[in-house]
């Protein structure tokens, strides 16, 4: 296995913890304590009307505004622009987080092209663990989702983002599945880079600069 990020050849115990990430609460700790703790039935009314386009009778686009790591590498938080709906029987494999970046390539006669390198966020860590989501759940707030990952994010991966100077590196994707994740009052979540979380590869490279990426929602490390 080719190893032009370097991870591989990082000592297995690097000393580093990857801080608590947030909008609110703002106390270091508190989405360690949100997580896995919720009670949240989900049990809104839904609306009609929805287009399936993430937006509904209320023309505020149900979206994704934050995403935000635990200091265990093990969840992500993710916050909208609406509460949510049930999210009871969503697919964990809906989501996907990418470790990504844009090349950009020219030919001899300069004409350049922008390409996307999607990588599993632990492929190139120490060692090899598909950074997989195994459950979606409700968070604290009403506006909140948290996803569980089978296997933790290796600290070498922040540590190796930080050394190439990426402040932006870990991205959020989703592809609905048959049951999509829904606002409270029944808007339909829209795909977010969704080539991503449609391929059960470790790696892939797209033409363009993060195609379909919309938003472009970032989960900082911070070391």
């Amino acid at each position: 296995m080719s190893n032009h990020l370097g991870l591989r050849s990082a000592p297995a115990t690097l000393g580093i913890s990857i801080v608590t990430l947030g909008c609110t609460p703002n106390e270091p700790g508190s989405l360690d304590d949100e997580v896995g703790t919720s009670e949240d039935t989900g049990t809104g009314e839904t609306g009609d009307g929805d287009t399936g386009t993430g937006t509904g009778p209320n023309d505020i686009p149900f979206e994704l505004v934050f995403g935000g790591l635990n200091a265990t590498g093990k969840f992500v938080a993710l916050r909208f622009s609406e509460p949510v709906g049930p999210v009871d029987g969503i697919d964990p494999s809906d989501f996907r987080i990418s470790y990504a970046k844009v090349n950009s390539f020219c030919d001899y006669y300069g004409y350049c092209k922008d390409q996307t390198n999607y990588w599993d966020p632990n492929f190139y860590a120490t060692s090899y663990s598909l950074f997989e989501v195994d459950m979606v759940t409700s968070g604290m707030q009403d506006t909140d989702v948290f996803l569980r990952f089978a296997t933790p994010l290796d600290p070498a991966v922040c540590k190796y983002a930080s050394y190439a100077g990426l402040d932006e590196a870990l991205f959020v994707h989703y592809s609905p599945g048959g049951i999509p994740l829904e606002s409270a009052d029944g808007e339909t979540l829209a795909p977010i880079g969704l080539q991503w979380a449609e391929i059960a590869e470790p790696s892939m490279i797209v033409d363009g600069s993060f195609p379909d990426l919309d938003p472009k929602i970032s989960i900082k490390c911070n070391l």
